[in-house]
């Protein structure tokens, strides 16, 4: 992640992750601003949810993955006419149904690409 060697990150641990779109949440990455930006002393947040590391049993490696997969959230935008860039959030590059892969194909570039890496990792 040396594209973030100058932003301050802090990683934090929170004690239940709650929900997404229905599913158990594991961690979250966010940019700070106000309060949280004071109290926190950092650009970015990171939190692991300890309930979801404790209930999936969790390996330190898979933790370390967890936030490394949630540092991919930040990313670096240059600046307009020479200025200086800026660290922001950045979303997913893909985001998909496995049926979708398995009913439908790869429809597309992104979902072609990450059927690659499925069919290469066992997982299609």
């Amino acid at each position: 992640h040396g594209h973030l060697q100058w932003v301050d990150v802090k990683v934090v641990w929170k004690a239940k992750g709650g929900k997404s779109q229905g599913k158990p949440r594991l961690g979250y990455c966010a940019k700070t601003s106000g309060l949280t930006k004071f109290f926190a002393d950092a650009e970015f947040v990171i939190w692991l949810a300890a309930d979801e590391v404790m209930a999936r049993e969790m390996t330190d490696a898979q933790i370390r993955t967890a936030i490394s997969h949630e540092m991919r959230h930040i990313g670096w935008e240059e600046g307009e006419d020479g200025e200086d860039g800026k660290a922001v959030i950045v979303g997913h590059d893909v985001e998909l149904f496995f049926s979708e892969i398995r009913e439908l194909g790869a429809w597309n570039e992104f979902i072609s690409q990450a059927a690659e890496v499925f069919q290469q990792a066992g997982l299609l």
